[in-house]
């Protein structure tokens, strides 16, 4: 099984804490910040709200592929961040090359 991360506090964790958590190889600011301003254009500012997102609005969304890619297997697992997001040294993950 797959080892996970519950994102867990008093209150959801804002969009910008959970980018910068699950972006351990893109260094390209503009990528980070484009993912971001496309979900604050939609009112999403908390991890809580990118939950809530009907999937084909969450599929409308126009951000950088790749994030959004990492944002919907954290969706389609209910807030879990998949370990191999978690940034954890350079080393990639098993069964990733």
């Amino acid at each position: 099984m797959e080892r996970t991360q519950r994102l867990e506090g008093d209150c959801p964790p804002r969009i910008s804490e959970l980018v910068e958590k699950i972006n351990r190889d893109i260094k390209v600011r503009h990528v980070l910040c484009g993912a971001e301003m496309a979900l604050r254009e939609a009112g999403v500012t908390e991890t809580r709200q990118l939950l809530e997102l009907h999937p084909s609005d969450f599929d409308a969304l126009k951000m950088p592929l790749l994030l959004k890619s990492r944002l919907r297997r954290i969706r389609e697992r209910g807030g879990w961040i998949p370990e191999d997001m978690l940034g954890r040294g350079d080393a990639a993950a098993p069964g990733w090359a």
